[in-house]
């Protein structure tokens, strides 16, 4: 089984590189799409910044409390641009799953979490693919 965590700030004009200078972290990746499609309707851009965890010894609670816990001392400067609606937040969970039996399936997400969550205005994503 492959998975991994994200925490994903995704807007249509703050570049990654500037949401590196206003949150005080550099992105552990980025992704920008739409910018150059013309036609045949013009696509909006999305700029994507992300703190990943893709350790596959960790389960996804695992994961997710550590990508939280880096993003803890900017709490208030990533709420403050969900706020000002520069942005939206989430927490990705992706996990494909290969039919094998000694994968550790189950997770949980704490309080910890959840609040982190709450006070940033994140919203939690879970995309999960069975593969046969």
């Amino acid at each position: 089984m492959e998975q991994y965590v994200y925490f994903d700030l995704s807007g249509q004009t703050l570049t990654a590189l500037r949401l590196d200078a206003l949150i005080g972290l550099p992105a552990d990746e980025w992704l920008v799409r739409g910018a150059r499609r013309t036609t045949p309707v013009p696509v909006p851009p999305c700029h994507s910044w992300r703190i990943v965890c893709r350790d596959p010894d960790l389960r996804v609670d695992e994961q997710a409390a550590r990508v939280l816990d880096r993003l803890r001392p900017y709490r208030t400067r990533i709420a403050s641009l969900v706020a000002d609606g520069e942005v939206t937040a989430a927490l990705r969970i992706v996990r494909r799953f290969d039919g094998n039996p000694g994968a550790r399936l189950g997770w949980t997400l704490g309080r910890e979490a959840l609040d982190f969550l709450a006070a940033t205005g994140a919203t939690i994503d879970v995309d999960e693919y069975g593969y046969a």
